[in-house]
């Protein structure tokens, strides 16, 4: 199947002249966005993206990364790591015969240090053997305002330094940070946003990472981490001390240093060891005691395995990117009123509605209160297209997970376009050929486990890849401070332009370059 999605890839490649650039402004009529021209753009970047891999191929670490786990003391340490059971990092079991769990959304920080700290494989508690130093500050789930108020009164750079020994100019660049909210929301730690140390040299991970300031116009109207009216960002309320600096975009005065994006976790555990895929298996959904149970013999993001009902789904509410969200509503409201089948929109619900992920062609994901969503790693490993609306979830986010093969995943529809009614998502979405809808159904199929983090050592899973990109990136640094930051040291994911020569000219397409270890 796969060699013939990539015939037929291959022989659809259009012209440079016809990959002209998307329509981006307002038009009178819809009938102004040309869908084949899209869909023609979209084949030729997977197409890209897929030669791409071929021809670079992802080198296999032959070595499970070595971790020192700091065991720090309050306040700036709040997780006592000794004693956290599985139920208590990843939630109560719900679905997948307890693999689906309901897993806090601000749980990254917890997670990783709990899967961490009692592996056999990654742990070590040499600190001359350690790859990687990851600092277990703040571990607990937090939101955005208690991340403050705890930086503020108990975190400093000051007090958190004193509790890392192996901190040294030798090391620095081997740190790992953590937040498990959106960079922005860091703002306040000094540690994360602004250090002055050594700290500057360490790595950062978080939900987001800094944005380059000319995708602001993909969240116009969004005040809680765009550059809003400040009148209007403060109506309610006094903002506290910097939180008026609070951005996801680049700042000279917060600079968050070596910041990387990792996902929301998702609420599928994976076992490492699963069962091959069944061609044609079963599939069956039941009630039991108001808790979904899913009965299956393979992962939820193989296709044979999905039993679709559905063109698309979203799922939420109506808030952040409203004006986004509001015609997702008003177009899908429309649609089901003449197929059910072509949109359902429900809310949010774990044991009820997330499931419906496993049973769509195709997710709505839409910025909610940030660009990030849990709901789009949840449709990944489930098995669904996520359809985005905003380069803020796309080229600069998840480098190290899915920076390689994101063209072949996804669908991102023009956010402007889209509010003014130019674009009808169903007509849309129809019209994708689907020879490239297969190919996108398999690539997720094939790396989907990375978007999940398994209860048990997985190196195939969302925690390794994270550690395998915090190894590339501290290899890079090493060698930048280590000769004085006088020769440039590129980043091991970085996106670049790719020339590719066809039947009918050559195509130039964006996509992720990552060095290999």
């Amino acid at each position: 199947m796969r060699a013939f999605v990539l015939a037929l890839l291959i022989g659809t490649r259009p012209t440079a002249a016809r990959r002209a650039a998307l329509p981006t402004t307002a038009s009178s009529s819809p009938s102004t966005f040309d869908y084949d021209r899209y869909w023609q753009d979209a084949w030729a970047n997977a197409n890209a993206s897929f030669a791409a891999r071929r021809a670079q191929p992802e080198k296999r670490h032959t070595r499970w990364p070595r971790v020192f786990v700091y065991e720090l003391a309050p306040p700036v340490s709040d997780w006592d790591a000794n004693s956290a059971t599985n139920d208590q990092v990843y939630g109560a079991r719900v679905a997948f015969g307890g693999r689906l769990r309901d897993t806090n959304h601000y749980g990254m920080s917890m997670v990783l240090t709990h899967r961490l700290w009692r592996s056999s494989h990654y742990r070590t508690k040499d600190p001359a053997q350690a790859d990687l130093f990851l600092v277990t500050a703040m571990v607990k789930p937090k939101r955005g305002m208690h991340i403050g108020s705890t930086c503020r009164e108990n975190v400093t750079e000051k007090t958190l330094v004193a509790q890392l020994p192996h901190l040294t100019h030798e090391t620095a660049h081997k740190h790992v940070l953590l937040m498990a909210k959106e960079h922005y929301e860091a703002l306040a730690c000094d540690w994360f946003s602004r250090p002055k140390g050594l700290l500057k040299r360490a790595i950062r991970l978080a939900y987001s990472q800094v944005q380059p300031r000319e995708y602001m116009s993909d969240c116009a109207g969004q005040c809680n981490y765009c550059e809003c009216n400040v009148s209007k960002a403060w109506a309610n309320r006094q903002p506290l001390p910097g939180e008026r600096d609070r951005s996801l975009f680049e700042r000279r005065a917060y600079t968050y240093p070596h910041t990387f994006s990792v996902p929301y976790v998702s609420t599928v555990h994976w076992p490492p060891a699963n069962p091959l895929p069944l061609t044609g298996a079963a599939t069956s959904l039941k009630s039991q005691k108001g808790a979904a149970v899913f009965t299956s013999r393979s992962a939820p993001w193989v296709q044979a395995m999905r039993a679709v009902k559905y063109r698309m789904l979203f799922l939420g509410a109506v808030h952040g990117d409203t004006p986004v969200r509001n015609e997702i509503v008003r177009a899908c409201t429309l649609y089901s009123k003449k197929d059910a089948s072509i949109c359902a929109r429900l809310k949010y619900n774990l044991r009820k509605t997330l499931i419906l992920k496993h049973q769509a062609t195709f997710c709505l994901e839409p910025q909610g209160d940030s660009p990030y969503r849990r709901s789009f790693t949840d449709s990944l490993v489930l098995g669904c297209i996520p359809v985005l609306f905003s380069r803020l979830q796309d080229d600069h986010t998840y480098p190290w997970l899915w920076g390689r093969w994101r063209e072949e995943a996804r669908v991102l529809v023009p956010r402007q376009p889209f509010i003014d009614q130019q674009i009808d998502l169903a007509q849309l979405l129809a019209k994708a050929p689907p020879a490239l809808v297969a190919h996108f159904q398999h690539t997720i199929e094939e790396h989907a486990r990375v978007f999940q983090v398994s209860e048990e050592d997985d190196e195939s899973d969302q925690l390794h890849a994270v550690l395998l990109g915090a190894l590339r990136e501290s290899r890079r640094l090493g060698r930048l401070y280590n000769n004085g930051g006088a020769t440039p040291v590129p980043a091991p994911c970085v996106p670049g332009r790719s020339q590719l020569r066809s039947r009918s000219g050559t195509i130039s397409t964006l996509f992720h370059r990552c060095a290999s270890l």
